[in-house]
């Protein structure tokens, strides 16, 4: 990483778009691994480095910036700087809607924006303003996934949940919570028998919080079930 930022310090048009990658990515791998304050500050300098390079080059890195915000906004959130979470977010969000009227290709990177932004959103209280960004994010994924079921099936899947989610957190709009998570449960099912190592934690989680509705909505016996059956699951693996 060193030499990398000597050579972008020397010839920052040549290598600054590289250190700037490298950082980025540096970042999500060490938040993969549990280091979320030295991913937090890998990803802020990755922020500054496409900050510098939008200022001169618009077109080619607005929307990297974005994408490097959502990343930002989750290492934030990872260490509770929630407020700081929801405004990185949101600017990606506002980046991510003008790169999307230019190119349709980056309708999925908004979608993305939109899913953390609620997320954080509801991390902070703020539930009405987060199912809006969730909703708005599902119907573009939706939208997405009708087009391209096989690329786009995940995304949709994790926006169906994150709904459920805040409606759990903000005991509002249950009956559409358990339509979602069902949903999430039938894409996810799908998923796992095709890439189990990839997706069956995705489904136990779905799984657990469609207990979680049930019990919210007064079915207690239905959520016990699935949560012995899920615990008779893990006990025989």
């Amino acid at each position: 990483m060193a030499i990398r930022r000597q050579l972008a310090e020397v010839n920052p048009l040549a290598y600054l778009p590289n250190l700037a990658l490298v950082l980025n990515n540096f970042g999500n791998h060490l938040a993969k691994c549990g280091k979320h304050v030295e991913g937090l500050a890998a990803a802020q300098e990755a922020v500054a480095h496409y900050r510098k390079l939008v200022a001169s080059h618009p077109a080619m890195y607005l929307s990297i910036l974005a994408g490097c915000l959502v990343n930002l906004s989750n290492h934030l959130s990872a260490i509770g700087r929630n407020d700081e979470a929801v405004a990185a977010a949101d600017e990606a969000v506002n980046h991510y809607r003008v790169a999307s009227v230019k190119s349709a290709a980056q309708v999925p990177g908004l979608a993305a924006a939109l899913n953390s932004f609620g997320t954080h959103l509801c991390e902070i209280g703020r539930h009405d303003e987060a199912l809006a960004a969730i909703r708005e994010a599902l119907a573009i994924r939706q939208q997405l996934a009708a087009v391209n079921t096989v690329a786009y099936s995940p995304d949709l899947a994790s926006s169906l949940c994150a709904y459920a989610k805040v409606c759990l957190r903000a005991e509002v709009n249950l009956p559409q919570a358990l339509e979602k998570t069902m949903e999430a449960i039938d894409i996810y099912t799908e998923l796992s028998e095709q890439l189990p190592q990839a997706f069956l934690d995705y489904l136990y989680g779905t799984y657990l919080m469609l207990a979680d509705v049930l019990q919210r909505i007064g079915r207690d016996g239905d959520a016990d079930r699935i949560r012995r059956q899920l615990g008779e699951v893990i006990s025989g693996l």
